[in-house]
């Protein structure tokens, strides 16, 4: 079994006034006031496999791709991945909020297997064989804030603030590529 490097994303968004900032637009946007009612910091876990692939073609010469996948550690919907991001940090604190994974680590490697394979396949003719290697596998807790709001009318709404890029939305979703060195 491969060694796991576990990863924290640092946290580029903790203050409340920004956090409050950026959740109240979508109340704003629609003329209504809004108010932070409960805030919460949990970080979603995601896979980051580094695959050495050896391409055995019929009538060519072999070729060697390497590419990382990003495996979502909850929902286990993979894609292909850039560079970590230099602000990254060693995990020091089991007190942390994690939300998963509920994918393992080879069932992580087997869907990073298979989406290069995919990929792969769109591109190349005449496939003899596949090798697989696994280079490195990362586990990855990126920061979230969970914001509970309530407008003027005493409505509730719930929102999720990436806390590395500041991207509102209401799922989770890995964002950290903008902030890439």
């Amino acid at each position: 079994m491969i060694q796991v490097e576990k990863i924290i994303l640092s946290k580029r968004l903790d203050s409340e006034t920004i956090l409050s900032e950026i959740a109240k637009k979508s109340f704003l946007k629609r003329g209504r006031n809004a108010s932070v009612v409960e805030k919460r910091l949990f970080y979603h876990t995601y896979w980051h496999i580094c695959l050495h692939t050896v391409i055995r073609q019929m009538l060519k010469s072999d070729k060697v791709y390497e590419r990382c996948v990003l495996v979502d550690g909850i929902e286990g919907s993979a894609s292909l991945s850039p560079a970590l991001p230099d602000h990254s940090q060693l995990i020091q604190s089991n007190d942390i909020d994690v939300l998963g994974p509920k994918i393992d680590q080879e069932a992580a490697i087997e869907k990073a297997k298979a989406t290069i394979k995919d990929l792969i396949l769109r591109k190349v003719f005449l496939l003899k064989d596949l090798e697989f290697v696994v280079q490195s596998v990362k586990l990855i807790y990126s920061p979230y804030w969970q914001l509970t709001l309530r407008n003027t009318k005493g409505e509730l709404e719930t929102r999720t603030v990436d806390s590395v890029s500041g991207r509102e939305d209401r799922r989770v979703g890995f964002y950290y590529h903008k902030y890439i060195l």
